[in-house]
């Protein structure tokens, strides 16, 4: 009987252990770990956002080399290639930084934040999720638009945009409250 006593007990014990998850981390490591990811999230997102820049504005120059000024089939077709090509990558854009911000709430995700920040970290990976969650309607928004004003609106109506703004705030509020705590680190939330 005493046997079974202390299997049960070491069941019992070894259950609470792990119902209770994994330890949070120190307050020091934790801002450590977030201002990695947020680093590598910030560098990911302007990668994507130079190539764009960059890239965009090379290809609608090519178009226009097909322009025949004055010709309004010519001029017709160059609006919709132009807009074909603005939205081709628009989307790529966008499916390049969802992919980023869902990398990053995965790393938030995989933390055990201190008790001290768990409200606001959790605030952010929850913001984050929204807007990624957002991305495919957004895409097939996209898709579908065939005017630059389209374009506007697909992005300017969608749950993607709509959640940047909770993102930033979610974002400012985590980066306060552990620099309250004496644990400051920038992490890049504008």
């Amino acid at each position: 009987m005493g046997k079974v006593v202390g299997v049960a007990f070491v069941v019992v014990v070894a259950a609470a252990c792990v119902a209770r998850g994994p330890e949070p981390l120190p307050l020091e490591a934790y801002r450590d770990a977030v201002v990695d990811a947020a680093t590598l999230h910030r560098e990911q997102v302007d990668a994507f956002q130079r190539r764009y820049e960059r890239e965009l504005p090379l290809l609608v120059k090519r178009l226009e080399r097909d322009l025949q000024a004055g010709d309004a089939r010519s001029e017709a077709a160059f609006v919709q290639a132009a807009v074909a090509e603005t939205r081709r990558a628009t989307a790529e854009l966008l499916a390049d930084v969802a992919g980023a911000d869902a990398r990053y709430r995965d790393v938030l995700t995989s933390l055990t934040p201190p008790q001290a920040v768990a409200e606001e970290h959790d605030a952010l990976v929850d913001a984050i999720g929204i807007a990624v969650a957002g991305v495919p309607g957004t895409l097939d928004a996209l898709d579908a638009a065939e005017s630059f004003d389209a374009i506007d609106a697909a992005l300017g109506g969608s749950v993607y945009t709509d959640a940047q703004p909770r993102i930033v705030a979610a974002c400012d509020a985590l980066q306060r409250r552990l620099r309250d705590l004496g644990f400051g680190g920038d992490l890049g939330c504008g």
